[in-house]
């Protein structure tokens, strides 16, 4: 079996495995599905097969390690069971390993002089990081106060959209040689919220692929991706985990599965972040109430939980177009089919109709923003602003 992902993705696994066995796996592929499906496991589970180690490996990735990191710390901080704490362990190393890697001495070449000073702290806490294994809960307080100040000196942050230099950068670390002549694998996550040019970049190395080198691909909208690029790599279909499998999962950290209906919900919740507060505001919003701007902002800044907070503003307007669509669909019963093509009186609630596709409308209009500020790179409180803006002048 393909590195137990069939315990979550049979037929990826299986597809996996049988194209490695035959050789056949190319070298550019694509893992498409939904946040927590184990994608980035999967990927990772593609370079243990090629034996590449964190030299030959590159990943970048744009989602929030920081909320992550932070959460897998403090349920390590927690562990009072012998039971679980090996497995947090390797949560914890698996998570922390994959977001230094984004400061592979690879990508040194086109960084300021500012930005070196990152490389150079990642190297120091990918040191710290790699003696857990040895770490007992004994000695656990004094490793995670360590660990904590090491990743506080990186002052990790969700990372911004990949860039042209990035990719010109990979190119030139793909083409020279390494002494081992081992596979390189460069893992690349939301490549959907790239500019064009840097699509462009992308798109001439995998339609010439450097020798002896894999391109993985991990998004959740393929939709996104140029058609150009989709074209050329191998498309594997991920699905959402199920409410057992979620469970499961959660029960390997130790933690209450009843208090978490989801893996997102239990990264926020234990990262520390205000989820009360985001949740009650998200809602507000999403209900054209008044919310309380200053202490959200205050939160937002505080936790870096912006990207939290528009997810949990675009699920409740999702949760409020479909609820009135429902009440829309469910006046329609009981009026005959010649009075439905005829829109006539007849106990037909139209107002819930109209005000569904507003919301529809300011809900897509709203996303576009976010992913416009990923694209951009613009502050987050900006794109907050924009949102704000959007609601206001929808006048719902």
């Amino acid at each position: 079996m393909f590195f137990g992902l069939e315990n979550t993705q049979n037929e990826v696994s299986l597809e996996l495995e049988n194209l490695c066995k035959s050789g056949d796996l190319p070298s550019s592929l694509l893992f498409s599905g939904p946040a927590f499906s184990s994608r980035m496991y999967a990927a990772r589970c593609v370079a243990k097969y090629y034996k590449s180690d964190e030299t030959s490996m590159i990943i970048l990735s744009d989602r929030d390690y920081g909320v992550r990191i932070k959460a897998l710390l403090n349920v390590f901080k927690e562990c009072k069971e012998e039971e679980n704490f090996g497995l947090i362990k390797i949560f914890l190393k698996q998570t922390v390993s994959e977001y230094l890697l984004q400061y592979s001495g690879a990508l040194l070449e086109n960084v300021s002089s500012t930005q070196k000073k990152s490389f150079t702290d990642a190297s120091e806490c990918s040191e710290i990081i790699n003696t857990i294994e040895d770490v007992t809960l004994k000695d656990s307080d004094a490793f995670y106060k360590k660990l904590e100040k090491s990743l506080a000196a990186l002052k990790i942050e969700k990372n911004s959209s990949l860039s042209v230099n990035q990719i010109r950068s990979i190119k030139t670390w793909c083409n020279t040689s390494s002494l081992e002549n081992r596979r390189k694998v460069v893992i690349i996550e939301g490549l959907e919220n790239t500019t064009p040019s840097c699509s462009n970049a992308l798109l001439k190395i995998i339609e010439e692929p450097p020798r002896n080198t894999t391109f993985i691909i991990l998004t959740e909208n393929a939709g996104r991706i140029p058609l150009t690029i989709l074209s050329r790599v191998r498309k594997f279909s991920f699905t959402p985990f199920s409410d057992i499998e979620t469970r499961y999962i959660l029960s390997l950290t130790g933690a209450e599965t009843g208090n978490f209906k989801n893996l997102n919900t239990f990264f926020i919740k234990m990262s520390g972040v205000n989820c009360a507060l985001l949740e009650e505001n998200a809602t507000r919003l999403a209900n054209s109430e008044k919310i309380n701007l200053v202490s959200l902002v205050s939160e937002l800044d505080a936790s870096d939980g912006y990207e939290i907070f528009f997810t949990l503003l675009t699920e409740k307007m999702r949760d409020k177009y479909r609820t009135l669509i429902s009440k829309y669909e469910s006046s329609l019963s009981g009026i005959s089919s010649l009075k439905k093509t005829e829109r006539m009186e007849g106990g037909a609630d139209y107002s819930s109709l109209s005000a569904a596709m507003q919301i529809g409308s300011l809900s897509r209009k709203t996303e576009e923003a976010v992913n416009r500020g990923k694209v951009l790179n613009q502050s987050a409180r900006l794109t907050l602003e924009h949102v704000l803006y959007l609601f206001a002048k929808s006048g719902l």
